[in-house]
């Protein structure tokens, strides 16, 4: 649960300046490979770049069309402390999953595993956000947390790769809908033709397709 800063004590809230630094920098860097370089990708196979149209803003907008497999595309999760086990069933990693050289040797078209150190999955190494790019184009799911081997001091580390997320559209519907207070108890309480257009919300608010 994300806290105010005036509710967070002295060491809370410089773990919050750090972290929100850190996110910018991160920013920058996400903002670039998934935008920046993924059009001079396009340029470069003398494919015209498809700008998203304002229509497909507009609520119940539908416009179904086949991902370009020149679009740079991943997910990367920068949590501010430690995943907690209540949040385990739906961010799924594993020790295999581990950012560490015996696991990287395994992922196709990653040679940097060979001069991979421990340090380098560090966010104050210099070479992180390189290490992290390098990542990206093997494995589009990776978690960003603080060091959980660290207990009175922040350090952020890219700690797993192949990252899962399970949440079933029900669950988060239902929850989305409670936030909106739209619900109180659960999704079915006002019908199944309610709590289908509840789903299909999910779906509107998040800006996919569905």
């Amino acid at each position: 649960m994300w806290r105010y800063r005036e509710r967070l004590s002295y060491y809370e809230k410089l773990r919050r300046s750090l972290y929100e630094v850190l996110r910018d920098e991160l920013e920058r860097r996400l903002v670039k490979i998934s935008l920046i370089d993924s059009f001079y990708k396009y340029l470069e196979h003398g494919v015209e770049y498809s700008f998203l149209d304002k229509s497909e803003l507009k609520p119940l907008s539908k416009k179904m069309e086949k991902e370009s497999e020149l679009f740079n595309t991943f997910i990367v999760i920068f949590c501010e402390g430690v995943i907690g086990p209540e949040f385990k069933n739906h961010i799924r990693f594993f020790p295999e999953n581990a950012v560490v050289k015996k696991n990287l040797e395994y992922l196709a078209n990653f040679s940097l595993y060979k001069r991979f150190n421990l340090n380098m999955r560090y966010f104050e190494n210099p070479k992180f956000l390189d290490f992290l790019e390098q990542l990206i184009t093997v494995d589009y799911a990776l978690l960003i947390q603080q060091d959980p081997t660290l207990k009175k001091k922040n350090r952020y580390s890219l700690t797993h790769f192949h990252v899962k997320i399970d949440w079933p559209i029900a669950d988060a519907a239902e929850d989305l809908a409670k936030h909106l207070k739209y619900i109180r108890d659960n999704l079915y309480e006002h019908g199944d033709k309610v709590a289908r257009i509840l789903q299909n919300k999910l779906f509107e608010y998040y800006g996919c397709h569905h």
